[in-house]
């Protein structure tokens, strides 16, 4: 079984390798919105379980091909960080990791904060809903 280390590890390796299958319509229509903020087009964000449920632990990496200080937030559907992390890992790809034990039931964000980007590329937000049960498994 992996450590969450491990774990986060090769996701970032996933996520850098194979960047196209791992990014979901929604993050690859803010991407071309925001081609013109450099870096920020190199960003993947991966939560775990694919279909989070209150049941089980949501982990968050997200990955970048290339390097720059930055922090990352869980906020919860109440609106407060639950989990706050500035130490980028890895290189390349640069990860981020964070988990939350219990994740309430509602609409999470992911929010990597860039430090010294341009004002309306400094955060790049996505949104992570978490479900009362859990969902069907992945089927072939």
């Amino acid at each position: 079984m992996f450590s969450v280390r491990q774990f986060a590890v090769v996701v970032a390796a996933l996520l850098y390798i194979a960047n196209g299958p791992a990014v979901s319509a929604e993050e690859k229509k803010s991407k071309e919105q925001s081609a013109d903020c450099g870096a920020a087009t190199g960003i993947s964000v991966l939560s775990s379980p694919i279909a989070p449920w209150k049941g089980a632990q949501l982990r968050v990496v997200v990955a970048s091909e290339t390097a720059f200080d930055g922090e990352l937030s869980l906020v919860g559907p109440d609106g407060n960080a639950a989990v706050n992390t500035r130490e980028r890992q890895g290189g390349p790809p640069y990860y981020w990791f964070a988990e939350v034990a219990a994740p309430d039931v509602g609409t999470w964000q992911a929010k990597l904060t860039r430090d010294g980007a341009k004002a309306d590329c400094s955060t790049i937000t996505r949104e992570i809903t978490v479900r009362r049960t859990a969902g069907a498994s992945p089927s072939a």
